[in-house]
């Protein structure tokens, strides 16, 4: 701003004095060009009355004129001039200020030379004798005046153009002084000129504008920053350079960043050359996916264009967890193929056994031992398919409504209906049955207990005993069941509640297990929101607890019964 008011002052006051020389010169010349006509006018008068009074002889006397004489007769000829010969002079009836006088008694007229720098000044008046007297007087027109002095003029506008441009940068810094001490933020505190003041009034006008807006958008931002960090998700907004200029908490998180990692290139967040690849596909296509795998986590990386009016602004990036889906995925994948192999290994005996029979190529001593062979891997076929059926309805999470079930009056049947299993191995059941009422489904709980039960006798050696222990601590009811089997390695314990996983396959064979009866305990126990436990030591057996959350009022309830079977 110092420099426009600078060019302003130096413009403004050069071309003052210009114009001021100029104007200063002509006033002087005109001036002294009056000057020089009224002393020809005044001279002009006098010769005039000494002509009428003494004679036209008597002119030619004369000796003190300052200006040029010259008499000229009615027919135009030159009787007398002061400077030349007369009789060399032209006739002079043709000249202008001669014609005037002739014709009105006074004439006067300015003749300039070719060059314009010379001019000739004539006055004219009419004797009474008819004779013309003439006065002339020549002298340096305006412009021949600024040529004569035009290095003189030079010098002095330089000069003075050089003393302006200091004045005008002194009073242009002056001037700034207040101006520059005016306080952006509280203009009206400032003391400046008054011309200011409007200025001033609308720079804080816009002040508290801005003041606003930002507040509003620093608000705007916190709350989104605030929605956005509630996310399970992780969110990454890129602008057109790929900087970042959103992270939520999750994504923090999940990239392991700062949140100073704002305003920086998303490489610096997330080091890939292929996800540079797919960055760039989602901005030529407006969509691309990527996966990122960290330790043992999965995350699926989502990125979508955004675009302003065909222009394009940047990305939006939703980074997934996708770690248990994927897991899920490869649990069913691995299930299809054990479920395929389960159902194909009794596929098989039925049909060999069926195909001898059927050809007659049996015995007949050993045909029975066939068909029990063959109706035993039917039962293990619709045991297996009954058990695939049953974990996927849990998978399904249909829930129906739920209902009181009394524990004691599921478990009651579910001993009963597993004593003839246990005799058979010489296996003691008992068990302490109290009342408890939980929410949930009779039919999966039965399931659970059923399977806990079974396969605590199928994997009991003979001449033992399995035990069914029920307690309530707090709002909670706890059934243990404990066998005095092998027990299970500490390794294979995360393991056990996997689909068809077995400890010992081929002991499993031999009981007809399916690989599933864990698994259904396992899925059946989170069903109802429940904790399955584990104790077991190689050896010493295996304590299975089940804990599941008493209905309201339920926790009072004392009423226990021991039952040995």
């Amino acid at each position: 701003m110092t420099r426009t008011i600078f060019r302003a002052i130096w413009l403004i006051s050069s071309l003052t004095l210009c114009l001021s020389l100029f104007g200063v010169g002509l006033v002087s010349y005109q001036y002294w060009s009056q000057q020089q006509e009224r002393m020809l006018d005044s001279q002009l008068q006098t010769l005039v009355q000494i002509a009428e009074q003494q004679g036209e002889q008597s002119l030619e006397s004369l000796d003190s004129i300052d200006f040029r004489l010259t008499l000229v007769d009615e027919e135009g000829r030159v009787t007398y001039d002061s400077e030349k010969n007369a009789k060399t002079l032209m006739n002079h009836g043709q000249r202008e200020e001669i014609l005037e006088a002739q014709k009105t008694g006074y004439g006067e007229s300015t003749r300039y030379s070719t060059t314009m720098t010379e001019q000739t000044v004539y006055r004219a008046r009419q004797l009474s004798s008819g004779t013309v007297l003439r006065l002339a007087v020549q002298f340096t027109s305006f412009l021949g005046t600024l040529k004569q002095f035009f290095g003189f003029l030079l010098v002095i506008f330089l000069l003075s153009l050089f003393a302006a441009y200091y004045m005008a940068k002194l009073i242009a810094k002056r001037i700034m002084v207040p101006v520059n001490k005016i306080d952006l933020n509280d203009p009206l505190s400032s003391q400046v000129y008054n011309e200011f003041a409007p200025l001033l009034h609308r720079m804080d006008f816009l002040n508290e504008t801005n003041r606003s807006q930002l507040q509003q958008i620093q608000q705007n931002e916190k709350e989104l920053q605030f929605i956005t960090d509630q996310m399970a998700e992780g969110l990454v907004i890129l602008n057109r350079q790929d900087e970042i200029m959103l992270l939520n908490q999750s994504a923090i998180t999940i990239f392991q960043a700062v949140t100073e990692s704002k305003g920086k290139p998303f490489y610096q967040l997330y080091h890939a050359y292929d996800l540079q690849q797919t960055l760039t596909k989602a901005k030529e296509t407006g969509r691309a996916t990527y996966l990122i795998e960290e330790q043992d986590r999965t995350y699926q990386l989502t990125m979508n264009r955004v675009d302003d009016e065909q222009t394009y602004m940047g990305l939006v990036l939703l980074v997934v967890d996708v770690t248990e889906q994927k897991r899920l995925e490869k649990m069913r994948r691995e299930f299809t193929a054990n479920v395929s192999h389960e159902l194909k290994t009794p596929l098989q005996t039925i049909m060999g056994a069926s195909e001898l029979l059927a050809n007659n190529m049996v015995p007949e001593d050993k045909q029975e031992r066939f068909v029990n062979h063959i109706q035993a891997e039917a039962k293990r076929l619709l045991k297996l398919i009954d058990d695939v059926i049953k974990l996927s309805q849990l998978d399904e999470q249909n829930r129906p409504e739920d209902e009181v079930v009394d524990l004691r009056a599921i478990l009651r049947p579910v001993l009963d209906s597993l004593q003839e299993t246990a005799q058979l191995k010489d296996i003691r059941l008992e068990a302490k049955l109290i009342s408890a009422a939980v929410k949930g489904s009779t039919k999966i709980l039965t399931d659970v207990f059923y399977n806990l039960v079974e396969n605590a006798i199928k994997y009991s050696p003979a001449d033992s005993q399995v035990i069914l222990d029920m307690e309530i601590v707090s709002d909670q009811i706890k059934i243990t069941v404990s066998d005095q089997g092998e027990g299970i390695a500490l390794e294979q314990q995360e393991r056990i509640f996997e689909r068809f996983y077995r400890v010992d396959k081929s002991h499993s064979r031999k009981t007809g297990g399916t690989g599933l009866g864990l698994s259904i305990v396992k899925n059946g126990v989170d069903y109802h929101k429940g904790q399955l436990v584990l104790t077991s030591q190689l050896g010493q057996g295996s304590q299975f607890t089940v804990q599941l959350p008493l209905v309201v009022g339920q926790e009072k309830l004392t009423d226990a019964a021991s039952l040995k079977l």
